[in-house]
């Protein structure tokens, strides 16, 4: 993996990959799609992880090499004294990337089209077809590429779990788990010269971080929380560069961490402690400045935004106040990761070293947002005439120029500077419930309404970004930006997602954060008014008879159902010290009022936010159920699913399954909107007995299907269901089952009544399905059939 960048200043060495082929044969091109065959071996059978790394080094590795003219000779080198093994140096990878006579020299690409044909993942099925080994002796980079993506995911990667249960794997400790991770790495650097969307979609699924536990492993061992190989859409190439880069502060133990979040950064109330600078000199007397809650709660209660005025002389005398905000005042939000030290459970003040660290941070981003806005003139003759007052046509420019005037190299010459800023620790009340609220509710104005977001977290602000390096400097700071604790977070989402500007601050350096990974704001495009929409989530207590949340509601020209899957995904990688904060971000970025959320009893909160969105993901029925004790008012409805934030992973979420439509009492499924080669609804008219693994035969096609029962999705009082005397239905997805490797999701369902186009369907349980392409008796499988594609399914929930 020579090819990949690795940070010169990494406390560990980059991993050497040995080279183990011995006497084994050596794929070459004409060989790859039939070499095993040749061989007489399938990677299957191999009797140990090491063999099964040989055989994938000597067909994959090297095969893929074969495809762009390198050859083992070129790429293995010499023994020496001290070395024990022959190690592969990828190098020239390089010079092959960059050059033009070699760079992918076979361009008779598979269309799209055809490629898709290849694609050995049935949607439906999620199983294997039955693969062509016929010889092809001349093979296309692009086929090559898809052979080696299934062989890695259908054959490789399952062997390698099963040793991964036996012994803990990772870069550093095993060779074998090196030399299988080396393959995935060499089909990420081929792939992107690939000019075909089939193959880089298939690469962005993303095998050994997501499916194994070595990658993670890996992390870990370079002082990184293991997290982050699930929670990034990082490929295995770009986790493997970040794990050469400074950690910071945060270079901690994560050995307690899940493998979906990262728990370090959760703070306690009872045991915050609000802390000084580390330039703050033990015992040297800091006094607490504190601001007069008075002020903050006047202003919050007239719906004004109070802002803190910082005021610093050149002896370092800072005066903070409370000043309300204004169109004609331009000031920074500042967002921060509490376990830094910058929050306050008890009151509004921070240490005297704290707020001048802040003032100069400020002026210091303010500062670096004036030269950014200049630079991005493109016309310096015009900028020159508009600062010299000889051009004033263009009042915009000359209002945003003299609003930043303070911070201008001629402002540094006076004695005292001054700057605006909004910070949760100082201006969102602390004792004061009600208007608490209230400023929670005006976040969103508060962030959209910001010249620029100041970004203080903890590890990054301790690496010094001149440290990084001149060639890879950027990517570095956007990778070390995307793995941070203030990333993990949940309210950085709607704080960053609503900014104008993003500047994160390095221990040298104040950057400015462009990268896309944040992905809300490309939908969420208006600024939420969330007082406008308090009406929708402000009810009295007896929710349960009000059915104003059932009327159709038209508040912005989106559709509710992508904006919710999008901020679900986003939320669910992330973590929060506080479970009911994450109700009130999906409430404020799905244009509610998170205030509202947060007044209403607790276990009423997941069901408001279900009740403002008209359409859900079909596959959202796929989550675990909250258990009875959340749910024990009477209020709360018989079904829902945990939701971001809990203690419980949840998964990702997609419209491509189908979608929910939300009725009085539950929803609809309407069949001729499902894609049949993604969802299928099937009908077991004999029933179906849950406590066991049954297999089912489609009466029509003949296709048979194992089924395995997870969980009860709801406990029934009537448990005549158990004994398989009514009729199921199977909501069978082609979405892979989070905890049974390859196999599907599903649901299984319990059928009230068959009205002629609808059936009425109450949920029992999920289950783990997959095809049986084996040959079956015939009175071995209970016979089922497919639903009629016209009808329509009536989930029954309860009052909804």
């Amino acid at each position: 993996m020579d090819h990949l960048p690795w940070h010169s200043q990494s406390r560990v060495s980059p991993v050497k990959v040995p080279y183990i082929c011995g006497d084994e044969p050596i794929c070459r091109r004409e060989e790859f799609l039939s070499f095993p065959k040749r061989q007489g071996w399938q990677l299957e059978e191999s009797e140990s992880l090491a063999q099964l790394a040989k055989r994938a080094q000597a067909w994959l590795f090297f095969g893929l090499l074969a495809m762009v003219d390198i050859s083992p000779d070129t790429c293995v080198a010499s023994v020496t004294s001290s070395m024990a093994f022959r190690f592969i140096d990828t190098t020239r990878l390089l010079s092959v990337r960059q050059g033009s006579e070699h760079a992918l020299p076979y361009e008779d690409y598979l269309d799209d089209d055809t490629l898709s044909s290849l694609n050995r993942e049935i949607p439906v099925t999620l199983d294997r077809a039955e693969t062509d080994d016929s010889d092809n002796s001349n093979p296309t980079l692009t086929e090559a590429l898809a052979k080696a993506e299934d062989v890695l995911k259908w054959e490789v990667i399952p062997l390698l779990r099963d040793y991964e249960e036996q012994q803990p794997l990772s870069l550093w400790n095993s060779a074998s788990f090196a030399i299988l991770f080396s393959i995935d790495v060499l089909m990420d650097t081929l792939a992107r010269d690939v000019p075909n969307q089939e193959c880089k979609k298939r690469r962005s699924e993303l095998l050994f971080p997501k499916r194994t536990k070595g990658v993670a492993r890996s992390l870990l061992h370079v002082g990184k929380c293991g997290s982050l190989a699930r929670r990034l859409d990082f490929s295995s190439s770009e986790l493997y560069h970040l794990m050469s880069l400074p950690n910071g502060s945060a270079n901690k133990d994560h050995s307690t961490c899940s493998e979906i979040s990262c728990s370090l950064f959760n703070v306690k109330p009872q045991n915050y402690h609000t802390r000084h600078t580390a330039q703050h000199e033990e015992g040297f007397i800091c006094e607490d400045i504190k601001v007069l809650e008075s002020e903050l709660v006047h202003l919050i209660r007239k719906s004004e935004i109070p802002l803190i005025r910082s005021t610093m002389d050149s002896d370092g005398n800072i005066k903070v106040a409370i000043k309300k905000m204004s169109k004609h005042v331009d000031y920074t939000a500042i967002s921060h990761v509490w376990a830094g030290g910058l929050g306050n459970f008890k009151d509004n003040w921070l240490p005297k070293c704290q707020l001048k660290a802040i003032h100069q941070d400020v002026c210091n981003t303010v500062q670096s947002a004036y030269e950014d806005s200049i630079a991005n003139l493109k016309d310096n003759m015009i900028l020159k005439d508009i600062l010299e007052g000889r051009l004033c046509r263009n009042k915009r420019i000359v209002l945003f120029l003299n609003s930043r005037a303070l911070y201008s190299p001629a402002s540094r010459r006076t004695k005292r500077t001054t700057c605006y800023y909004w910070m949760d620790t100082l201006c969102i009340p602390v004792n004061r419930k009600s208007e608490r609220q209230l400023a929670i509710n005006a976040m969103g104005r508060i962030y959209a309404g910001a010249a620029n977001v100041l970004v203080l977290d903890p590890a990054l602000s301790s690496i010094n970004y001149n440290d990084l390096g001149e060639m890879y400097g950027n990517e570095r700071a956007n990778m070390l930006v995307d793995a941070s604790p203030w990333m993990a977070r949940s309210w950085p989402l709607q704080e960053a997602a609503l900014a104008h500007a993003i500047y994160v601050k390095f221990a040298d350096y104040k950057m400015l954060y462009k990268h896309s990974r944040l992905g809300a704001a490309a939908t969420l495009t208006s600024i939420p008014n969330q007082e406008e929409n308090e009406e929708y989530l402000s009810w009295s207590n007896n929710l349960i008879e009000t059915d104003v949340l059932l009327k159709p509601r038209v508040l912005r020209p989106y559709e509710a159902d992508s904006d919710f899957i999008q901020i679900w995904n986003l939320l669910s990688k992330r973590t929060t010290s506080h479970p009911d904060d994450v109700l009130a971000i999906f409430a404020a970025l799905l244009h509610r009022s998170a205030g509202a959320i947060l007044s209403i009893e607790s276990h009423l909160r997941t069901w408001a936010i279900m009740r403002t969105v008209e359409c859900l993901p079909l596959d959202i029925l796929l989550v675990k159920q909250r258990s009875q004790q959340d749910q024990s008012m009477t209020q709360t409805p018989r079904w829902m699913p945990e939701f971001p934030g809990s203690k419980v992973p949840v998964p990702l979420l997609s419209s491509r399954w189908g979608t929910l439509k939300r009725v009085a009492n539950g929803f609809i499924v309407d069949l001729s909107d499902i894609d049949t080669t993604t969802t299928r609804a099937v009908v077991c008219p004999t029933g179906l007995v849950e406590s066991s693994q049954s297999l089912l035969r489609d009466v029509y096609s003949k296709k048979t299907f194992s089924i395995r029962v997870d969980r009860p999705q709801l406990e029934s009082k009537n448990k005549a269901n158990d004994t398989g005397e009514e009729s199921r239905l199977l909501l069978l997805l082609s979405k892979e089952h989070p905890e049974i490797p390859f196999t599907n999701h599903g649901v299984l369902c319990t059928i009230r009544a068959d009205e002629g186009n609808t059936l009425r369907v109450r949920i029992d349980s999920t289950i783990g399905w997959s095809s049986n392409t084996h040959h079956l008796p015939d009175d071995s499988a209970i016979d089922c059939f497919a639903a009629d594609g016209s009808c329509s399914i009536l989930i029954e929930m309860g009052r909804f």
